[in-house]
């Protein structure tokens, strides 16, 4: 863990390695930064503690995501249903393509 102080604040920041990586990664694969705002040493290194504790529970598969293990389950299932709720992505495209034509002078 280690303390970034700016102009204006500081915050706490520290890194942690997710599981499942696939074995031909690279040596920094499934390392994530986190990070928390001054909240004093010793919250700090609770938070910290917390995150080791609960993130790995969290990280994708490489089978189900190509940016696992750093895309988080829930960002996944998010992501997922964003896309389910913006529709067919062709069909907007081509909606889009058609405005932008219609708007050229």
């Amino acid at each position: 863990m280690f303390c970034i102080d700016y102009e204006t604040s500081s915050r706490y920041s520290w890194f942690l390695r997710l599981p499942h990586t696939r074995p031909i990664a690279h040596s920094l694969a499934g390392i994530v930064r986190l990070e928390t705002p001054e909240v004093g040493e010793t919250e700090a290194i609770r938070l910290a503690n917390l995150t080791a504790a609960w993130l790995p529970a969290f990280a994708s598969r490489p089978q189900h995501d190509p940016r696992a293990p750093q895309n988080l389950l829930p960002v996944g299932g998010l992501e997922k249903r964003l896309r389910h709720e913006m529709g067919d992505p062709l069909f907007i495209r081509r909606a889009i393509e058609d405005y932008l034509q219609e708007s050229l002078p």
